[in-house]
């Protein structure tokens, strides 16, 4: 691999903001970021992940992945790489820092793997019941060993092509899944619609129905009626007859 002309190598883009989520109450427990990344790359890191805890727990499973392209509007704003661990219940994340080469997806995958363990090693007893971002300054040193190891790595150009297809199926998977949401809920007003039309249906019929036992009423009070009328004057008219 090595034998590569450099033309063919890259330096990987360093990796500005690792950090933990819990799903159960969807709060960061721990995070570390570059603190020589521009603020609003920070904020876009840290509002990343933040999303991803608030609408993404009810997708995940063990072994979940995934991948976010961070402001689309800004060039080079950076990728986050988010994977569930077994269970799951816990979110690892991952943001490629902007400004410099993509991170390939797949050392993004082999450092998350990396933070898992070495978290769980660490501080496992401690995540279930730790209060949000209660274990920032326990796991400092851990992220930054991670973050340092997984951002001098040298890369095949191929496998920058590749990242930038991961991030592009990335972003096409959540418009699928927005398209998915926006399709159940025309399936919903589709029902509404047909209960609604069933509805009217049943009230046209009971309203027929109604209509022609109040017909039969009159009919039956008009005969009724005749009937009386007929035997008062016979009553009458038949002794003078007679």
């Amino acid at each position: 691999k090595h034998c590569l002309p450099k033309s063919r190598w890259l330096k990987a883009m360093a990796v500005s903001y690792v950090a933990v989520g819990r799903m159960s109450d969807k709060a960061v427990i721990a995070s570390f970021t570059d603190s020589k990344i521009p603020t609003r790359a920070r904020h876009a890191a840290a509002n990343g992940f933040a999303d991803v805890l608030q609408n993404k727990v009810s997708l995940a499973y063990s072994g979940w992945r995934d991948t976010v392209l961070l402001e689309p509007e800004m060039e080079n704003a950076g990728t986050l790489y988010v994977t569930a661990d077994q269970g799951p219940r816990f979110f690892y994340c991952a943001v490629a820092a902007p400004g410099q080469q993509q991170l390939p997806a797949t050392q993004a995958w082999r450092l998350l793997r990396e933070l898992e363990q070495r978290v769980v090693t660490a501080q496992g007893d401690q995540m279930d019941g730790c209060a949000p971002d209660g274990l920032t300054k326990q796991l400092k040193k851990t992220f930054k060993e991670v973050v340092q190891q997984h951002s001098a790595v040298e890369v095949d150009a191929a496998d920058q092509v590749r990242n930038q297809v991961d991030a592009v199926a990335g972003i096409m998977q959540d418009n699928v899944r927005q398209i998915m949401q926006n399709t159940a809920s025309i399936e919903q007003l589709q029902g509404k619609s047909s209960d609604m039309a069933g509805a009217a249906d049943r009230f046209r019929q009971q309203s027929v129905d109604l209509r022609k036992r109040i017909q039969m009423r009159d009919l039956k009070l008009k005969l009724i009626l005749g009937l009386v009328i007929t035997s008062i004057l016979l009553y009458i008219l038949v002794p003078l007859f007679s």
